[in-house]
C-alpha cells in the first residue's frame, strides 16, 4: 500500500512519473479494510459510500477515470495506463472558481460544465469533494505523510443528478461550509462528472481552496 501511496505522491510533487503529472488529479480514499485508520475514521459514512460504490474488497486498488487499474500494484503498469489516458482528448470540460471566508469557512463554488460532442448520458452525477495534504500519521507500514486524502464532500455522498447536453454548457453554484478540522491552506476542491452506471469519470477539475 505504501508503494502505491508514494507513487501517487510523486505524481503530485511533479517528479515526472507520467507524461504530464500536472494533468493528473488524485483522490486518495481510505476504506474500512484497515482497523484504526484515522483517515477512514474522519468521515466513515462518506468513505463507506465510495467503498461500496466501487465494491472495494482489497487494498491498494486504483481507479483511473472510474476504471479499475492493474492489480496488484505495479508502478510501470499504472504509469502506462495513466499515460494512455492522458493521450486521449476529453469530450467533457469542467471550469471552477471559488471564494471562501477563511475565518468562518463559508465558501461559494462556481462550476461550469459542458460536453463538446458525443452521446448524451442519462445518468450523470456531479461530485464536489475536498482533499487535504500534508497529513501526519505514523502508520504500521512506516509511512507518516499522507496527501490528497478525501476529507469532505460538498455534494451528497452519492453525487447530485445533472443533465448535460452536447454543446450546451451548464452552470452550478455550490454554497458550503468547510469542515473546521481541515487546514484550508493544505486543501483543494475537486469536481468531477461520473456516469453512475458505468462509473466512468467524464470530466474533472481541481482548484485550491483559497
Amino acid at each position: 500500500m505504501m508503494q502505491s501511496a508514494n507513487f501517487c505522491d510523486d505524481i503530485s510533487f511533479l517528479k515526472g512519473v507520467t507524461i504530464n503529472d500536472t494533468d493528473v488529479i488524485i483522490i486518495n480514499t481510505h476504506t474500512s479494510l484497515f482497523t484504526g485508520d484515522p483517515f477512514y475514521g474522519f468521515n466513515t459514512a462518506m468513505n463507506n459510500a465510495r467503498e461500496n460504490y466501487y465494491n472495494v474488497v482489497f487494498n491498494p486498488v486504483g481507479y483511473l477515470m472510474g476504471s479499475i487499474m492493474t492489480a496488484p500494484f505495479s508502478a510501470e503498469q499504472w504509469t502506462n495506463q495513466i499515460n494512455q489516458r492522458l493521450s486521449k482528448t476529453n469530450t467533457f470540460s469542467v471550469f471552477l472558481s471559488n471564494t471562501i471566508d477563511t475565518v468562518t469557512g463559508a465558501g461559494s463554488l462556481n462550476i461550469s460544465a459542458g460536453q463538446i460532442s458525443g452521446l448524451t448520458y442519462g445518468d450523470i452525477k456531479l461530485y464536489a469533494v475536498v482533499t487535504e495534504s500534508d497529513l501526519y500519521f505514523n502508520s504500521p507500514n512506516g509511512k507518516t505523510n499522507y496527501n490528497n486524502i478525501l476529507r469532505q464532500m460538498l455534494t451528497d455522498y452519492s453525487g447530485e443528478d445533472v443533465t448535460i447536453t452536447p454543446g450546451q454548457p451548464v452552470n452550478f453554484v455550490k454554497e458550503y461550509i468547510i469542515d473546521n478540522r481541515i487546514v484550508p491552506g493544505n486543501a483543494q476542491i475537486i469536481v468531477f462528472l461520473q456516469s453512475n452506471s458505468t462509473k466512468e469519470v467524464l470530466g474533472v477539475e481541481k482548484i485550491k481552496l483559497f
